[in-house]
């Protein structure tokens, strides 16, 4: 029995890994990856972070303050090691998933949480099919990495709240500081920091909140290790408040509230959201007794944990349920387990409707990202076609991907995420008015796709119209082609942008679809 287990381990978790090893080839480049790259890009070259990607946002090009700080230092270490590379950037969050993994399950074995080696396998199976895992396991952004800290400061939180876990005092102080390096990797961070306190006190364990919270407090601090005196204070809240939000002109009392009751649009998002979802209200209606009987600290935590997440992340994106997945895991799993342990066949057959349903979900999106690939020799062609041996002394206009692998090769790159950003603020940076303002601030050549088309109201003007000292000199579905007067380039037609590859089900895209 021992050895079909095993078999049945080593297929489920090969094919698993075949999955992601089809995914990373080409993978397509993450608007994050071009965002939070180019902060380690600069602080590896310059030694300071700026985003020259989103110049013109609370002078982001000249310092930046606001990011996510221990996971820029760590990328600015693998620009210095490898060069600026997408694929060795994304590679970043890949490890901390083989971490969290790993962590996952050493601490379900020492919590003692499942009698059957099977849960074991179900709950790490659920992670890593989930697509918001599967997705931004291999993208530049800090969930993954966070989600493993946070982990880690559970496991030493609940072996502080057990009498015979050892010295609970410097659990709590472990608990803490990992809590505190969260932070520190991004702001969110603090839901670690709150459950965890609210946890030792509910819990009248006064000491043992101290402990934590000096640790958490220490390490917090690192947060702040790039400001150099008090008044970047507040040039720091300057670029954290710069975009308006709904509850801008709240106390703060009633924007925590505003922001709670809006925590559903994380958690019904779209198909993917609404599975877990629905599949965890399912075993918290129906397994709540029996959790809190097995685990009180793991349903404790979750419960303080998911409220601090919704008063205190202002970002209702649903990429935030990665820092939340190992404890709804948990206890999901927690749950069959205690059906198998009872033979509660019915029940089983019950929440195994809303697995397979889940299963089908997550396979769905993954084999998308799967299929979906990217031709990284396009931004090059457009380089050479509409910039030439003049590029690196133009100011480009563009979408963030841009940036791969082009950030040297062009006098500067700024973003139309950055004119995004400032249309919250000036809603008719549109259409002529967007020329406009790019010719106020030296933008040689503006490259945009055909998200960015609607957006700024673009496809209206015909090809070769000259406006606001531009000329429209490349038109087509998913690319416009703005050069300035006088700068643009006897082009060729037809023009080939995008590269298909035919090969079995893979498609390249082109980086503008």
């Amino acid at each position: 029995m021992k050895l079909i287990k095993n078999k049945i381990n080593f297929l489920i978790f090969s094919g698993i890994a075949l999955m992601y090893l089809l995914s990373m080839p080409a993978r397509r480049p993450h608007l994050d990856d071009a965002w939070i790259g180019e902060h380690s890009y600069w602080l590896q070259r310059d030694r300071v972070v700026k985003s020259k990607l989103m110049a013109g946002v609370a002078d982001s090009e000249k310092r930046l303050l606001l990011h996510h700080k221990l996971f820029t230092l760590q990328g600015a270490a693998v620009i210095a090691i490898v060069g600026f590379s997408l694929s060795w950037l994304k590679a970043v969050s890949l490890v901390y998933l083989i971490l969290m993994v790993v962590a996952l399950a050493m601490t379900a074995k020492r919590m003692a949480l499942f009698s059957h080696s099977i849960s074991l396998t179900f709950m790490l199976f659920l992670l890593l099919i989930n697509p918001l895992v599967f997705e931004f396991s291999f993208v530049f952004r800090p969930e993954i990495m966070l989600s493993f800290l946070g982990l880690l400061s559970y496991f030493f939180l609940w072996r502080a709240c057990q009498s015979n876990q050892g010295k609970p005092g410097a659990n709590a102080l472990l608990s803490g500081l990992f809590a505190g390096l969260g932070l520190a990797t991004h702001l969110n961070g603090i839901i670690f920091i709150s459950a965890g306190f609210l946890v030792f006190m509910l819990k009248r364990r006064s000491i043992l909140a101290l402990f934590f919270a000096s640790t958490a407090g220490m390490a917090s601090m690192l947060y702040f290790y790039d400001f150099r005196s008090f008044s970047d204070i507040a040039v720091w809240y300057k670029q954290l408040t710069y975009i308006p939000t709904d509850s801008g002109d709240l106390n703060p009392f009633l924007k925590l509230l505003f922001n709670s009751l809006r925590e559903h649009l994380r958690y019904f998002h779209s198909p993917v959201e609404i599975c877990l979802s629905l599949t965890l209200l399912y075993v918290l209606g129906r397994g709540w007794k029996t959790l809190w009987k097995k685990q009180p600290v793991l349903l404790l935590y979750t419960f303080l944990l998911t409220l601090s997440l919704s008063a205190l992340a202002l970002n209702k994106t649903s990429k935030y349920l990665i820092l939340m997945l190992p404890y709804f895991l948990m206890m999901v799993a927690l749950y069959t387990d205690q059906l198998l342990e009872d033979s509660r066949l019915k029940e089983l057959k019950r929440l195994g409707i809303l697995i397979i349903i889940t299963l089908f979900v997550s396979l769905y999106n993954d084999v998308g990202v799967i299929v979906n690939k990217y031709d990284s020799g396009l931004n090059q062609r457009i380089r050479e076609i509409f910039a030439g041996k003049e590029a690196e002394k133009m100011h480009v206009l563009g979408p963030m991907e841009l940036i791969f692998n082009e950030i040297d090769d062009y006098g500067q790159i700024t973003s139309l995420m950055s004119y995004n950003e400032r249309l919250k603020l000036i809603p008719d940076l549109k259409a002529t008015k967007l020329l406009r303002t790019a010719q106020n601030e030296d933008i040689d050549l503006i490259l945009m796709d055909d998200t960015y088309i609607k957006v700024f109201e673009m496809a209206p003007f015909p090809l070769g119209v000259m406006v606001a000292g531009y000329v429209l000199s490349y038109k087509s579905d998913e690319l416009m082609v703005w050069e300035r007067c006088g700068l643009q380039k006897t082009i060729p037609l037809p023009i080939k942008l995008t590269t298909v590859y035919d090969a079995g089900p893979f498609r390249f895209h082109s980086a503008f679809n």
